[in-house]
């Protein structure tokens, strides 16, 4: 029997946002806009339902801090995840947590000017599961696959 994936509307209820930087400079809905993404890649990557992810807003003070502890990198970063990785599936009962992300504010909004794109993404649904998503972040632009 195949497994009935969530909605990207229910995969929406099971991210935990939490902005520590002020991120609405450089989008208009911060927390709605990260959950809407995470939502879209964990669809497109095909998430177990119940899966639940935490993504942390922050800053490049943030990251730096978190790169040189957890990585030996003295500078800051973009993106930093933390996968749930002392687990091999939940508990009966459990929500399944795939582990953390965290996105660095300077960073995220001076790489997208230099590319010239904008800071939120916008992923599609695969057409094939077999393939890694790349979400694209030019607004209705399609996901690229590698």
């Amino acid at each position: 029997m195949t497994p009935v994936r969530p909605t990207v509307a229910a995969l929406e209820q099971m991210i935990d946002v939490a902005e520590l930087a002020d991120w609405s400079r450089a989008l208009a809905a911060p927390e709605e806009t990260a959950r809407r993404a995470a939502a879209s890649a964990l669809a497109v990557g095909m998430a177990p339902a119940g899966a639940i992810v935490s993504l942390a807003l922050a800053d490049d003070e943030t990251l730096h801090r978190l790169n040189r502890e957890h990585r030996g990198e003295d500078r800051a970063t973009n993106v930093l995840a933390f996968p749930d990785g002392g687990r091999v599936g939940p508990a009966p009962g459990a929500a399944l947590l795939l582990g953390d992300v965290v996105v660095a504010l300077e960073t995220a909004t001076a790489e997208a000017a230099r590319d010239g794109r904008t800071v939120a993404p916008t992923c599609r649904a695969p057409t094939t599961s077999r393939r890694s998503p790349r979400c694209s972040d030019r607004p209705n632009s399609a996901t690229s696959w590698s």
